[in-house]
């Protein structure tokens, strides 16, 4: 896993979050994950085909879901039900649009599939290889990437 390969979508985090939010999208430090680590309770999950392949999945908590949920969707959201579901869909597919965007800007060809929303506790993720994660903290809470891609060409 190179380094290299995280950026873009951090960068696409960082716009899209900025954009849902009306607020800054700051990102943390790098850090070294397995090819199974722990996620946080909310998640939205996309499959990457192309030059890279592999997982990217971005955990929060249900409070920070909620909240950009909610202004998806531009509805005040308690608990995590359908229009909740609806909210981070419609985000994981911005997400995966402009992480598409600048993947194929420095030229890695790749398709991104459409998002998994999923919650639960405990939740272990597995993936092809072991992920780099990027903290971004928001107005709306903190937003954990985790990309797991691998180049096999």
């Amino acid at each position: 896993m190179k380094v290299e390969y995280v950026e873009p979508f951090v960068q696409a985090a960082c716009s899209v979050f900025e954009q849902v939010t009306g607020g800054r999208a700051k990102p943390g430090p790098l850090g070294l994950l397995g090819a199974t680590f722990p996620a946080a309770c909310v998640n939205i999950a996309t499959r990457v085909n192309g030059t890279l392949r592999g997982d990217v999945v971005y955990s929060m908590s249900s409070s920070t879901a909620q909240a950009l949920a909610g202004r998806l969707v531009n509805a005040e959201i308690h608990g995590f039900g359908r229009l909740a579901g609806t909210g981070l869909a419609q985000l994981g597919n911005m997400l995966a649009e402009k992480s598409s965007w600048l993947l194929s800007e420095q030229g890695l060809g790749c398709l991104i599939s459409s998002p998994t929303v999923f919650q639960g506790l405990n939740v272990e993720f597995s993936a092809i290889a072991p992920a780099l994660s990027v903290p971004i903290d928001t107005d709306a809470g903190r937003i954990d990437v985790n990309v797991a891609v691998k180049n096999d060409e």
